[in-house]
């Protein structure tokens, strides 16, 4: 949010901090439903090397920038 200038934006409408901040609780309740129901069904076994060996150098790079600039600590670096 600090990388996008997000700032004044949410702190002059608290409506829209208050719908991000449920947002953000729905992602995370998914996100670890997703994990559990993995786990149960025993889903995490898989080696994360395969993935990597069918990307292009452009979607490597990609990545990680996407990855980088949503890091929140990025801004401090």
């Amino acid at each position: 949010m600090a990388t996008l200038g997000l700032r004044v934006l949410l702190t002059s409408y608290p409506n829209l901090y208050a719908a991000m901040q449920y947002a953000s609780a729905a992602y995370l309740i998914w996100l670890g439903g997703k994990i559990l129901l993995g786990a149960v069904r025993k889903t995490y076994g898989k080696p994360a090397s395969a993935d990597l060996d069918r990307l292009t150098a452009w979607e490597a790079v990609r990545a990680g920038f996407v990855t980088n600039m949503t890091n929140p600590k990025s801004v401090a670096y």
